[in-house]
């Protein structure tokens, strides 16, 4: 049996990627799709879907996924732009109704991989540097993938002191690039996006996580590790 989801910010260019894998997918139903000027709330009462993704901006992320966990529905919300402390509350309030879901600042494999793999090979470096590249017109700058990853190094006992430098050319789509060096090397992590198509695969899998999920989680790195 499919389950049932509901696309929040579907006219916008990630919910058209994320309609498109959804609605090719077997194992879930597009029950709604809504737009800036549906009710959202509304939509949840009537629907009462499995599963909402969001792609909506991110300066009313927080505001609905709060407001999808409280209807008992489970979010998957495409967003880079939730902070820690942000998020720690959303997830105190999914451990509260018992819902669990999904914080996806990118659906890239590609860039999720890449991240790994910085934070891996961070320790053995002494600087850093993130170069960001994506269209003309992307609100966040840097992009929040970039800060994540800059985040991840410093954690992980990299360099503390890491330039993030952004790009914002019509050409790119998104693509990222790490440096990382010591004094007589130079490792260069380089996720290059070319289509949006790119993030159907990981918006599926986010789905399939949430479905899943105990309580509210950040990000699908660990799940391609399991």
């Amino acid at each position: 049996m499919s389950s049932t989801i509901l696309v929040n910010g579907g006219n916008g260019r990630l919910g058209q990627i994320a309609l498109s894998a959804l609605e090719q997918s077997h194992e879930f139903e597009v029950v709604g799709c809504l737009g800036r000027e549906d009710n959202l709330a509304g939509a949840l009462r009537s629907s009462k879907p499995d599963l909402v993704f969001d792609a909506t901006s991110s300066e009313v992320a927080v505001q609905h996924c709060a407001g999808i966990i409280e209807a008992g529905c489970r979010p998957v919300i495409g967003s880079s732009g939730i902070g820690h402390a942000e998020y720690q509350r959303l997830k105190k309030l999914s451990q509260i109704h018992g819902v669990g879901g999904l914080v996806v600042p990118n659906f890239s494999l590609s860039a999720i991989i890449a991240i790994e793999l910085s934070e891996l090979a961070a320790r053995y470096f002494s600087t850093a540097e993130i170069i960001e590249y994506h269209r003309e017109g992307k609100a966040d700058k840097p992009s929040g993938t970039s800060l994540e990853t800059a985040e991840r190094i410093r954690s992980s006992s990299g360099p503390a002191n890491i330039d993030v430098h952004s790009v914002r050319m019509n050409v790119f789509s998104a693509r990222q690039d790490i440096h990382l060096a010591n004094e007589f090397e130079r490792l260069q992590i380089t996720t290059d996006v070319a289509d949006g198509r790119a993030y159907q695969a990981g918006i599926l899998l986010a789905c399939q996580c949430a479905l899943r999920a105990s309580e509210l989680q950040r990000g699908i790195g660990k799940i391609l590790e399991s």
